[in-house]
């Protein structure tokens, strides 16, 4: 009776070391399936994050541009306001549309805005 009881406690403990032996190989995949997952998943989150930021930049450059051309055609229009207002007064009288239109054109071609805008792009 020993004798059958202790093979009997044998076979059970041999039995219990290979399950124990399996479930720490799927507990050891578990591991290294989840492991990936987190290695996947931070590369998606840098990916997207690198998209998120240069889509930022992309608008930022499109709204420094777009407030750069504003800004220039503000200036256009006060040299244009100025210039007639100077002429007015130099001449003494009222200047007609050509005339505006002439003197406009001449102050704006004398000024070089291509500093200005070129500039404002680069920034």
């Amino acid at each position: 009776t020993a004798e059958r009881t202790r093979k009997e406690a044998d076979e059970l403990l041999h039995e219990y070391r290979e399950r124990l032996k399996e479930a720490r190989a799927q507990a050891e995949e578990i591991v290294q399936r989840a492991r990936q997952a987190a290695d996947a998943h931070e590369a998606e989150s840098k990916e997207r994050g690198q998209e998120i930021v240069e889509e930022a930049a992309k608008k930022a450059e499109r709204d420094i541009e777009a407030a750069s051309r504003r800004a220039l055609d503000d200036i256009r229009k006060e040299v244009a306001d100025l210039t007639v207002m100077a002429t007015e007064k130099v001449t003494r009288k009222t200047l007609d549309s050509d005339d505006q239109k002439r003197l406009v054109e001449e102050a704006l071609n004398e000024l070089d805005f291509s500093s200005i805008s070129s500039g404002a792009a680069n920034n």
